[in-house]
């Protein structure tokens, strides 16, 4: 077995990544090492050296590592290191040694890697200088070195950077050998495995035409997350769903055999998936082989089936080898679209399956969700196998993606973190727009899709808005695969907008195919067409836009919504009663369905009616309630307690507080979920039901979607709406926001005696045994628990305010709707939509006015104080500017503020 020694210097700030570098040997010692018979060695002076005396400490760690080392590994960030007798620091020295070594014997490979992520505001300057010094001196030798931009980063770089100089030495090696023995010819030769370039852009190549205007080419390595998968084994027994992460799932390789089921339907990402699993099987030191189930015929004899596996090795691998020439036992089979194997013939995939369970121990494939139940044999071909579902992209997972996608082509350190930031938070603003509820599929592909649209701001029909443009691509994307004369396109899109608009009306999801053939008649006379119905079916079904299956129904959501808003779209400036109806609709949004219709009305049309029917109902919501002003009349609120709660600011690096929220974002996500696969009461509520009988809850559920809509409408349409028009919309929005805060603060204001007197009950009763001791605080703790239920709700509605209709574009607007109402609600409102799109920074004297003007209104203040604390956990602030905030706020700091959120290495005294 080949061994390497590889020796790692770096100064004191790297510990992390030394520690990656432990990692990484280890992780390629126990994959490729064991495959291609060579071992990495990793030393370190805290490992490999013992205390001892020579000329200072670094010679004593010179003389004990020695030069017994193939491998020069080097790191840096902001630390340079102590100078010695010999050289400017340790490594410095460690390095001039290494490269010494190299200039007279060429036996030694070096690598170096510096840390690009931005420097802390407290790192020692000099020290800073002394590594830019550094590098500069390392690249006029000749050293290429490679930038790094966090402690994963530096691992996979450092693991695929060893792996490939190993190879590339075992490559030339073997052809030396090659070459002295070729007399004698080797009886089995070591086959060390390489993939072939061409199949490596195969691997890198998304399969679908995605531009960005960073990169010419846009590799899959660039932008593929691992999905979430649902656990399909307990079947219906378990009542909990339990989820696994591809990535975790797959780390290890089960020695009786490894067979994963993943199930997903064309736009869940399972070739992505395959090509990820082959690059990652291949550096865990297997052979993976992917194949296509359209590559098995009807011939499934195994030794067919391994005639189809080594014709791909030799397609796939540099130097093709046969089965036989290696350890079967390493081999997996990733079979991409299994259930188009056999032409789609179920009946043969239990012959197939059981053919190469005898020729493989490993085995993956992909299928369409169908297909467990889609065999038709007996015998189930995938009883060994453990299947999972592919699930929909989360909270985390979308974010992490336009992360991804708006640093593709870009170093990261030239990049302002905030001003990514935000791009972030803009781009998943339209993302959740689009996706909705449930509207599509949040899979990579319409992701993507939206990335796209949204970089290009091409809006090709100048009646829609960017979102009402993206789903109108998709529809046409499902259309173009599946009708070959493009003249016949609107008559299919005139079909569906009049189909969809009769499910509405008839209040239905789906139809017979009898009920349907019913609909076909009455269309095509209408129309004065002759159209076979089977061949509207196919098409449809063709372009998966239509589900046929004995019962017809809309397969998406947003097909569902986009035909419906298009029919209302295409005749409400004719049609009086589309003018009702849209009336009737804006009235009940607290209906899913009523308020998504209304929604994609916005997308699609600009018809004023539509605008100024929002507005008129949204003024008419809340007649009881005054628009909340937080000033004198929430006196009663600031009276329950003495002095404002203190407010602390912990100390947390932005990017992991926001994963927080992202995973109790995902949390959410999958109770909303849960909750809408049950009825609520809303959902028969028709279109002639009294609005004046719904109950609080349905109230305040209206006032909400109102307020997405309106802020949805203005943000959408800020570029050709008149000034008067934004202003009454963005006035209205708040309004609602402050109408319904009102509604719920004046409840809890009347009745907070009996509120703290039931709370203080149950108090006592639950500390029954020390309520005397307890007598004194108790009826303060009810008081102040009051209290922070109207703070929850005040800060709570200022964000949902501030994030519906918050946009730079409308900066106007916003400080007209301030100069008309200049209360401290909306102050509160407008400086949370100010910090959205810009540096607290630029607003220090505007937040430091408003704590004089709310220093006596408590509830106020301590809604100002959170809006502040909530940005700088969200977005990185400055020492100097996080001090004089918090300072003058009166918000507590924990003692290591002076540790930048950027730095993970604390400050010595």
């Amino acid at each position: 077995m080949k061994l390497f020694k590889i020796f790692l210097a770096s100064p004191g700030d790297t510990d992390a990544e030394r520690l990656a570098a432990e990692e990484a040997v280890e992780e390629i010692n126990k994959s490729i090492g064991s495959r291609d018979n060579f071992r990495l060695e990793l030393l370190k002076w805290e490992n490999d050296t013992y205390p001892s005396v020579g000329e200072d400490g670094q010679d004593v760690i010179n003389k004990q590592i020695g030069s017994d080392y193939q491998i020069f590994v080097g790191i840096m960030w902001k630390k340079f290191g102590s100078p010695t007798k010999r050289a400017g620091s340790g490594t410095e020295e460690e390095f001039n040694l290494a490269y010494e070594r190299y200039t007279n014997k060429k036996d030694i490979q070096i690598m170096f890697y510096f840390n690009s992520a931005p420097i802390p505001q407290d790192a020692d300057l000099m020290q800073a200088q002394k590594v830019k010094d550094f590098k500069k001196k390392i690249e006029d030798l000749g050293a290429y070195h490679k930038p790094f931009d966090s402690t994963n980063d530096f691992e996979k770089k450092l693991r695929m950077d060893l792996t490939r100089y190993v190879k590339d030495f075992i490559k030339e090696e073997n052809a030396e050998i090659e070459v002295a023995s070729s007399i004698k010819k080797q009886e089995k030769r070591q086959i060390i495995p390489e993939i072939k370039e061409s199949f490596k852009e195969f691997l890198n190549d998304i399969e679908a035409r995605f531009a960005h205007s960073k990169v010419d080419n846009l590799r899959l390595e660039d932008i593929y997350i691992a999905p979430d998968l649902k656990d399909l084994n307990n079947g219906k027994k378990s009542a909990t769903i339990k989820v696994e992460n591809l990535e975790k799932l797959t780390d290890a390789i089960d020695v009786d055999g490894t067979k994963f089921g993943f199930l997903g339907n064309d736009s869940a990402g399972k070739s992505a998936n395959c090509k990820y699993l082959f690059q990652k099987y291949f550096e865990l030191g297997l052979y993976p082989v992917l194949i296509n189930g359209t590559d098995i015929g009807s011939n499934v004899r195994p030794e067919t089936l391994q005639n189809i596996v080594e014709q791909r090795i030799s397609e796939q691998y540099e130097e093709a080898f046969q089965l036989s020439e290696i350890d079967n036992a390493r081999v997996i089979v990733i079979i991409d679209d299994f259930h188009k194997a056999t032409k789609s013939k179920g009946k043969y995939w239990s012959v197939l399956m059981n053919n190469l369970e005898e020729l493989f121990q490993h085995i993956i494939v992909t299928g369409n969700s169908l297909m467990p139940i889609e065999n038709l044999s007996k015998q189930d071909p995938f009883k060994n196998f453990k299947l999972y579902a592919i699930l929909e992209f989360g909270p985390k997972f979308r974010y992490e993606l336009v992360n991804k996608w708006n640093t593709v082509g870009i170093e990261t350190r030239f990049l302002d973190h905030n001003e990514l930031l935000r791009k972030n938070d803009a781009y998943i603003s339209h993302i959740k727009a689009i996706i909705g509820k449930n509207y599509i599929p949040s899979y990579p592909f319409y992701l993507l899709s939206i990335l796209q649209a949204l970089e290009s701001g091409n809006v090709q029909n100048p009646n829609y808005s960017i979102h009402g443009f993206y789903y109108e691509v998709l529809i046409n994307e499902c259309f173009s695969k599946a009708i070959k004369d493009r003249k016949e396109i609107s008559l299919y899109y005139n079909y569906l907008t009049q189909f969809c608009f009769f499910l509405f009306e008839q209040g239905a999801k789906d139809v017979s195919l009898e009920e349907f053939d019913a609909f076909h008649k009455m269309y095509c006379e209408k129309h004065d067409l002759t159209y076979r119905k089977e061949t509207i079916l196919e098409t449809f079904d063709s372009a998966k836009l239509l589900y046929v299956n004995n019962r017809i129904y809309i397969k998406e959501k947003y097909v569902y919504y986009f035909f419906v808003a298009k029919y209302i779209a295409n005749e409400i400036a004719n049609k009086q009663e589309i003018k009702e109806l849209v009336t009737k609709m804006c009235l009940r949004v607290f209906r899913d369905e009523y308020a998504s219709i209304i929604m994609f009305v916005t997308h699609l049309s600009k018809d004023n009616f539509i605008i100024s029917e929002l507005i008129s109902i949204a003024n008419s919501l809340f007649p009881e309630t005054n628009v909340a002003q937080l000033q004198d009349e929430i006196s009663g609120i600031n009276e329950l307690v003495e002095q404002i709660p203190q407010q602390v600011l912990e100390i947390v690096n932005v990017d992991d507080q926001r994963d927080e929220e992202l995973r109790e974002e995902e949390e959410m996500e999958k109770l909303e979920k849960e909750l809408e696969e049950e009825k609520t009461n809303y959902d028969n509520f028709s279109l002639d039901d009294d609005v004046s009988t719904i109950d609080f809850f349905a109230r305040i559920t209206r006032a909400f979607k109102t307020i997405d809509i309106l802020g949805q409408v203005a943000k959408k349409h800020w570029g050709e709406l008149d000034g008067e028009q934004k202003l009454s919309l963005v006035t209205t929005t708040y309004n609602v926001g402050l109408k319904t805060l009102d509604f719920y603060l004046q409840l809890l204001q009347k009745n907070s005696k009996e509120i703290v007197e039931h709370i203080s009950l149950l108090i006592k009763e639950k500390h029954f045994k020390d309520k005397h001791s307890l007598e004194k605080g108790i009826e303060e703790a009810s008081r102040n628990f009051v209290f922070r239920l109207c703070f929850m709700s005040s800060f709570g509605i200022t964000k949902r305010v501030s994030n519906a209709i918050g946009y730079d574009k409308l900066k106007n607007t916003f400080e007209k709707a301030l100069e008309a109402q200049p209360y401290n609600s909306v102050k509160l409102i407008d400086l949370s939509i100010k910090l959205g799109y810009s540096s607290i920074a630029s607003h220090i004297d505007l937040i430091e006015g408003y704590k004089e003007e709310m220093e006596k209104n408590k509830l106020s203040l301590v809604v100002l104080q959170n809006l502040v604390i909530d940005y700088m956990y969200m977005f990185d602030t400055d020492y100097k500017t996080k001090s004089r905030i918090c300072n003058k706020l009166g918000i507590s700091v924990q003692e290591q503020l002076r540790i930048d959120q950027t730095s993970t290495v604390k400050k010595k005294d």
